[in-house]
């Protein structure tokens, strides 16, 4: 049952969530990461559906160390479900407020040679007693 939570008896999930740029999509640095997210319902499912995303980057110099976490709160949305789309900055040189940081950490993959970074991107959304997740993880060269 990969990307289910359930919460009450039924095990079949009444929804799911289609995204787009699909899992794995590549970007370069100083583009951003554009995401068309839909609740596609099941079995006439019409329950409101609270949609969050978290976007962490490692570290690319250490790996271990997350550089930048955030969570994005979509809404909640009802039926007909309409559309969401998100939009991510990919840009180290120019990093959110708070986290200048990210400039050092850009440098020294550099100086590392290291030319990529992962974005994982977890998408959550709950509704009718379900969870549902994905978790699409996009490359960023520099």
């Amino acid at each position: 049952m990969d990307g289910l939570r359930h919460t009450g008896h039924n095990i079949t999930a009444p929804f799911s969530i289609c995204y787009s740029p699909e899992n794995g999509y590549c970007a370069s640095k100083g583009e951003s990461l554009n995401m068309k997210l839909e609740i596609v319902p099941d079995d006439g499912f019409r329950e409101p559906v609270d949609v969050k995303i978290r976007i962490r980057v490692p570290d690319p110099a250490v790996g271990i160390f997350t550089i930048y976490n955030q969570v994005h709160d979509l809404g909640v949305h009802s039926y007909p479900y309409t559309p969401m789309c998100f939009t991510q900055a990919l840009d180290p040189d120019n990093p959110p407020e708070g986290y200048e940081f990210i400039k050092k950490a850009y440098a020294a993959a550099k100086k590392m040679k290291i030319d990529a970074v992962d974005v994982h991107v977890d998408v959550t959304a709950s509704g009718g007693g379900f969870v549902r997740e994905e978790k699409p993880v996009y490359r960023v060269n520099f």
